[in-house]
């Protein structure tokens, strides 16, 4: 019904969402950095995006980096550490 305002249990800032093999996906923090995961989009309203599957209140989200994850994730690995470029890890929003 117009004008009913239902909680979404899991939101993300709309730049988290990335286009990761054709698939909505954002880019959660691990131990190592950070994986890639696909998610099932539901409402938007303004600045976010509701998450229906794939995500998990508490997952660490990264935000305005995550367009640079996506470049340095499609890209293969440097051949040695020394090719590394040196980053600061992106923001994250807890979800």
């Amino acid at each position: 019904m117009a004008g009913q305002v239902a909680p979404a249990a899991v939101t993300v800032r709309h730049e988290a969402i990335q286009s990761v093999e054709e698939q909505p996906s954002v880019f959660v923090r691990n131990a190592d950095g950070f994986d890639t995961r696909p998610v099932s989009l539901g409402r938007r309203d303004g600045d976010y995006v509701e998450i229906l599957d794939g995500l998990a209140a508490g997952d660490l989200v990264a935000t305005r980096g995550s367009f640079t994850l996506k470049s340095s994730w499609a890209r293969p690995p440097p051949s040695t550490a020394t090719d590394a470029p040196v980053q600061d890890d992106p923001p994250c929003l807890n979800v």
